[in-house]
């Protein structure tokens, strides 16, 4: 008997805990204030993706024609270097000619492995390079856009701000509907781009 009466007790513990939590969530949820952005959007209407762009497709060229002139300089070499064999295999050589062009061969065997070796660390040295420059670059532009969606979210009293750029075909996407009703993409923007026309000045 008094085992059933604690049994009871506790049950009545439960409902009243649970009871006390769907109300708690339901007023959580009534107070929230939900917007939502199209990041993509903003990231590539922001004026300073452009200039972004710019000068990442500038650290490519640079790095191609750098590229460019290794190869340039390795095909110089090896062409060298086939003339000086060329020159060993003529029977009319004279030994003291022969004798130079055995010492020339040898030195431009070994610039040729030098270059090859320096161009294996450029390419993997210079690749990391761009790729970091890349992605610090346009960490900066989330990070201001970020910045603006926060400081807008703050000031309309909004509680959660959610990104709506996603893959219509990705049936794990956050979000399934919006109305639009709250959609501060275009504010955003027009906040991040106010100042477009000096800074391009």
């Amino acid at each position: 008997m008094k085992k059933l009466v604690a049994t009871l007790a506790v049950c009545k513990v439960i409902c009243a805990l649970a009871v006390c939590f769907t109300l708690t969530f339901g007023a959580n949820a009534q107070s929230q204030k939900i917007a939502t952005i199209d990041m993509v959007k903003v990231f590539n209407e922001y004026y300073k993706t452009a200039q972004v762009n710019k000068q990442i497709s500038e650290l490519s060229e640079k790095y191609n024609a750098e590229w460019i002139q290794f190869e340039t300089d390795l095909k110089a070499i090896k062409e060298e270097y086939l003339e000086v064999i060329k020159r060993l295999q003529d029977p009319a050589a004279t030994e003291e000619a022969k004798a130079k062009d055995t010492e020339l061969a040898k030195q431009l065997n070994e610039k040729g492995k030098k270059q090859e070796t320096d161009m294996a660390q450029f390419k993997a040295n210079g690749l990391r390079t761009l790729e970091s420059e890349k992605s610090r670059l346009r960490a900066k532009i989330i990070n201001e856009i970020s910045e603006v969606v926060s400081k807008r979210a703050q000031s309309e009293g909004y509680t959660l701000v959610l990104n709506t750029a996603y893959n219509e075909d990705d049936p794990k996407r956050p979000i399934i509907f919006t109305s639009g009703k709250n959609d501060i993409t275009q504010e955003v923007l027009d906040i991040l781009n106010a100042d477009a026309d000096k800074k391009t000045e």
